[in-house]
């Protein structure tokens, strides 16, 4: 039988990949304005991707622990 641990790892996973994601483009070099062909020296549209996973990834482990907190207690139902 699984236990919720698989679950919680999965969030501290998601969690560790959206603070590391904000770590990377808050430690980004403003390119100055003035520039005429400015070019961002952080892609954010991967950033994005990355932040949009983290938050999938923890939201989907939250429904496992979810589920698995039902199915113990239905099981506990059913002993009582």
């Amino acid at each position: 039988m699984a236990d919720l641990s698989i679950a919680l790892a999965g969030i501290s996973n998601g969690l560790k990949l959206a603070e590391t994601t904000a770590a990377r483009v808050a430690r980004a070099p403003v390119a100055p304005a003035q520039t005429s062909n400015p070019t961002d020296v952080v892609d954010f549209s991967a950033e994005m991707i990355a932040l949009l996973q983290a938050k999938n990834t923890v939201a989907a482990n939250v429904e496992v622990a979810k589920t698995f907190d039902d199915v113990n207690e239905a099981i506990v139902n059913l002993l009582a």
